[in-house]
């Protein structure tokens, strides 16, 4: 117990710290530090993402950083596919390839992917279009795929709706950064709970294990979220990408 809230507190911190999403640096820990079945840490992981974001999202909203249209069109997109793409993994429970070979090389890709896009993103490879003055937003049916393509990611492996959603709207639109993260916290949120439920309505959600992560997750982001300003984030964000590329290097291999 006190090992898995000291789990959460470094995971909530760095989360809070870097905007480095919780599923890049929970499902790694769960699935090579704690060995749980590939299956079980989706669940938990979408578990722990629904309760952290919705937090951040609240506060978000309450000093006005959180716009909610895009968020609907998203949304509108990512939570049908979401939970396709849930349901589809639990159907293979009882396929031990899928399970033992496929599903985690699935989410090795995904990790070395996220990776590789922290890094860039730390770099400076990935970054807000210049030259732009005035914001430019998605159209509602660019919001709409986009959430089609997240969710099916998400809902098969919890990893990378924050991060892919962050690289795109940095490569392709100009958004003002405070209402970026508003909006990735807030999608985060919705395109965890509804896989979630799936999950969980399975028995695929291990609510003790997640009750002693979230112990240590909300006041380590707290903490973290304090200390954003005082330390180099660029590097910590470099060190996090070079540990989840391992991880996923590993899950690969």
């Amino acid at each position: 117990m006190l090992f898995n809230g000291l789990a959460g507190l470094i995971i909530g911190f760095l989360l809070g710290l870097t905007g480095i999403g919780g599923g890049v640096l929970m499902t790694p820990f769960l699935l090579l530090g704690l060995h749980l079945n590939p299956i079980h840490a989706i669940g938990t992981d979408l578990a722990f993402a629904f309760a952290t974001k919705s937090v951040s999202a609240m506060q978000h909203r309450r000093q006005g950083t959180l716009w909610l249209r895009p968020a609907f069109y998203i949304s509108l997109g990512s939570v049908p596919t979401s939970l396709m793409a849930s349901w589809f993994v639990v159907s293979q429970v009882h396929n031990r390839r899928w399970v033992e070979q496929t599903l985690p090389r699935l989410l090795g890709i995904m990790l070395a992917v996220a990776a590789l896009l922290v890094v860039g993103r730390a770099l400076g490879w990935i970054k807000a279009r210049g030259g732009e003055h005035r914001d430019r937003w998605p159209s509602w049916w660019q919001d709409v795929l986009l959430g089609v393509a997240i969710g099916l990611l998400v809902g098969m492996t919890s990893v990378g709706s924050g991060t892919l959603l962050v690289a795109v709207m940095l490569l392709f639109f100009v958004i003002p950064a405070e209402h970026l993260v508003g909006l990735n916290v807030l999608v985060g949120a919705l395109l965890a709970f509804f896989p979630m439920l799936t999950y969980a309505w399975h028995g695929f959600v291990l609510w003790p294990l997640l009750a002693q992560l979230l112990m240590g997750a909300i006041p380590g982001s707290i903490i973290g979220t304090k200390l954003v300003t005082r330390v180099p984030t660029r590097a910590v964000r470099l060190f996090l990408g070079f540990l989840v590329l391992l991880a996923g290097i590993r899950l690969l291999v």
